[in-house]
Parts: structure tokens; sequence; C-alpha cells
């Protein structure tokens, strides 16, 4: 049975925003530190980027929830803790939980993963091992209906663009990395609603790879009361990802 991982990071500047000349950190910043924080963890467990590389695996990300309690500032020192409660056959679930330094709670999250060949681009069983050494019998933060996409709300397009994937939105497994999705998805936010809401919560489903050359075509919805905002990517023969965002008027601390 495994443990807990845990890991301190410091919000550094490279991973913030500006508002009220206070520095907050971004989105993308968090789920790049959550990356970081799995990358060390497996690590730990001898089954880091190396080790998977010389088997020719990779872990893929299909979805992802976020809840944020409260936005960290530059500065501040962060225990990140993740662990994972479901690993069987190709696929794992894994928990982040993000307290500062009071130790208090301020951002919960929770993954799915599948193991890919990365040559076949087909699915791979778990090594019983490493199974092992990441069940960790501590119940997960949220829960898989935190993965459920909203298709009932009605969208109001409200941001549109067109461009082509590049080497520098691509990771060590060739695809498009998931924090990227993430920038090009703040990106898509309207100035007002960028400058005067927060994000309280995020989902986002990872459905096709997007890879280096791919043209993107990129959407942005606003639902009527401005509560939700969706951002979709797709090709022009396939939607690639769908990313939802709860949202609420800016209160300054």
């Amino acid at each position: 049975m495994g443990e807990k991982f845990s890991a301190e990071r410091m919000v550094e500047y490279s991973v913030t925003f500006c508002r009220d000349n206070k520095f907050y950190m971004t989105l993308a910043g968090l789920f790049a530190y959550f990356q970081d924080v799995t990358i060390a963890h497996s690590e730990a467990i001898n089954d880091g980027l190396s080790v998977l590389a010389e088997k020719k695996m990779g872990w893929a990300v299909i979805n992802q929830a976020v809840k944020i309690k409260r936005r960290p500032k530059y500065g501040e020192v962060l225990n990140i803790s993740t662990w994972s409660d479901f690993c069987e056959k190709c696929m794992a679930t894994r928990s982040y939980q993000v307290k500062d330094a009071e130790g208090n709670v301020i951002i919960d999250g929770f993954s799915r993963w599948a193991l890919l060949d990365m040559e076949k681009r087909r699915l791979k069983n778990v090594e019983e091992r490493v199974a092992k050494a990441y069940l960790c019998d501590i119940p997960p933060v949220l829960s898989m209906d935190d993965f459920t996409i909203d298709e009932t709300s009605e969208r109001i397009l409200v941001s549109e663009d067109e461009f082509t994937v590049r080497r520098r939105d691509t990771d060590t497994n060739r695809p498009v990395n998931n924090t990227k999705y993430i920038e090009w998805a703040i990106g898509l936010l309207p100035d007002d609603i960028f400058q005067n809401y927060d994000i309280s919560s995020c989902k986002v489903h990872y459905k096709k790879e997007l890879r280096l050359g791919d043209t993107v075509i990129a959407k942005g919805y606003l639902t009527e009361d401005k509560s939700k905002f969706f951002a979709v990517f797709e090709r022009p023969d396939r939607e690639s990802c769908v990313a939802e965002f709860d949202i609420c008027p800016y209160e300054k601390d």
C-alpha cells in the first residue's frame, strides 16, 4: 500500500497575474504545480519519466476537476499533497490538496488518468508493483461526478480564435500539454470577465489529443447569468477538449 506524497512549492512570479496590485497564482500555474508534484510522486516510487520512456509508456490525463476556496498569492509557500485511491488495469485516479502556511485547505483537485503504450497509442495495463505503490487508503477529495461537464445550460458565444499547435505547446509525450489548454481557455475570457470575475471551480475533459501542426478552432461561451464559462477546442474534424469554469464577481481581499 502506498502513501500520500507531499511537496512544498513557493508561488513564483512566473505563475502569477496582477489584480489590484496583488499577484495571484494563475490557474495554468496551479495545473503546472499539480503536474510537477505528480511527476515527483512517480519518481519517488521508481516509475518516473526515464523509467516510462524506456518502456515507451506514458500517462495521459482524461479528466481534471478543481475547487478553489482561495487563490494563492505570490510568495506564499504551499503544501501540495497527492495520492491515488484507484489504480486498476489501465486507469487510475489522483487527488490533490493544497494547504497554505497555516494548514488551511485552499484548493482541492481530482483527476483521472490512462496509461498508454506511446508507440502503438493503445491502452496499457499498470504493473502490479506500480499499482500497489500508488494506491493509498485515503478517500478522494472530489468525486467522479465532479468531472461531468454541464451540457444543459444555454451557451452564448463570446470569443473565437483559430491557431496552429506549435512545439512550445507540446510535452514529452508529444501531444499538447494539459496546462496549455488552461492557458488557451483563459485567453478566451472576455476582458471584463477576466478583470472582474474569479474562478471558483474548473473541470476539463480531454477527449482527443492535439498534436504539433494541428489547426485548433477555439471558442468561448458564457451563460446568460455569467455564472459559467466554457472553452471548447476542436480540430476541423473532431472536438478535442472541453473546459467548464464556475465564475463569480471578484471580491477584494
